[in-house]
Parts: structure tokens; sequence; C-alpha cells
């Protein structure tokens, strides 16, 4: 069997020392990503996510990281830098004049190789004072998740559980 090895990380830009959207900076969509040597980008939201191809060793699986990262470098102005964090936090003022293209954050459905199904699909929408809310699903379960996020404060998560009758 031949086990190959993948990522999709995402990051955020930074320009003065505050983070940007990327929103108008890249090409390529979660539906439409644009394709670079090596794998491919996108605007995720507010951020940058980038996918490789799938490597058979830890040699490809680095080169390929390496080209397709130094290839987004070369795509953002220089001024912007990377930021690998896990979140940052927008000025409410600077969040609100984010397109809400860009506030709704989601997945594609997931195919479940065991179910045979596709499994979750995830609606991610921030409303004009940032809260998140989140909300997942599939055939035989419905789960519905509440999150609270404040700019100024950190996430609060509500997970309830209902099965389908």
């Amino acid at each position: 069997m031949n086990i190959t090895i993948g990522t999709d990380p995402e990051f955020f830009l930074i320009r003065n020392g505050k983070p940007v959207s990327a929103h108008d900076l890249l090409p390529g969509s979660k539906d439409i990503p644009h394709e670079l040597d090596n794998g491919a980008v996108q605007v995720d939201g507010t951020a940058v996510e980038f996918n490789i191809n799938p490597a058979k060793t830890a040699k490809e699986f680095a080169n390929n990281v390496a080209i397709v990262l130094s290839q987004v470098r070369e795509m953002v102005p220089p001024e912007y830098s990377f930021f690998f964090g896990p979140t940052v936090q927008y000025p409410k003022v600077y969040f609100k004049k984010i397109p809400l293209f860009a506030r709704s954050l989601g997945c594609s459905p997931d195919y479940n190789a065991y179910l045979e199904t596709f499994t979750f699909k995830y609606l991610f929408k921030f409303n004009d004072d940032a809260t998140l809310f989140l909300i997942m699903w599939n055939q035989h379960n419905i789960i519905a998740t509440i999150a609270a996020l404040s700019i100024r404060s950190n996430l609060i998560l509500i997970l309830k559980k209902h099965k389908k009758t």
C-alpha cells in the first residue's frame, strides 16, 4: 500500500503590526483553488490557506511546502508578513468593513469512507459583533454548535448533539 501525506495550513497576514484580511489580496477560493507548482493557494475567510500535492516521503513533503510557501510569498506584497498563529484579533471597526463573504467561513462536506457518505457540512458566520455561529450536520445526526467569539475575549463553546428521529 502506498501512503501519501499532504497539508493545508492556514495563516494570517500582518501589515504595520496589525492583522489584515487576505480576502482581496490572493486568487483562489475553497471551490476553485489557484494552482501553483506542487500545490495551490486560496483565501479562507480572512486567512490565507495553501495545500500541497500528496508526498510519499518526508523530503518530498518538506520540499512541496517550501515551494508552495515561496510562491505564496512572491504573490503577497512585501509589506505583509505571515503570522502562523491560531487566531488574530481584528479591530471591530476594521472587521465590520470586511465583506460578509470573507466573514463567512466553512468547509466543504467531508467524505466518510467508512459510511460511504458525505458526513458533515460546516457553516461559520460572523455577524457585525464578531459572534461566530457554527452549524454542522450529516444524514444521520444533527449537531448544533454555537460559539461566541468576542474580539476582546476568548472563545466560549457550547455543544449540543441531537439525533434525528
